[in-house]
């Protein structure tokens, strides 16, 4: 699939890295995700209620929330 920013994500969340096997790069418009494929993204932490809902409503697993 492609990663789309939508209404939903603003001020939410916002997608920064995309990790494809060894390779790290910044995530675009045209960025293609596949299964076992990672995505890092910022999270607004005081939606953060709201992150983890939309993450689990969009099929995201979630590996944890880093206030860094």
């Amino acid at each position: 699939c492609i990663l789309r920013a939508n209404e939903s994500m603003k001020n939410l969340t916002l997608p920064l890295t995309f990790h494809h096997n060894e390779t790290i790069v910044p995530v675009s418009h045209q960025t293609k995700i596949k299964s076992g494929d990672q995505v890092t993204f910022l999270v607004n932490l005081r939606r953060k209620e709201e992150a983890e809902e939309w993450f689990r409503g969009n099929g995201w697993k979630s590996n944890d929330f880093s206030p860094t």
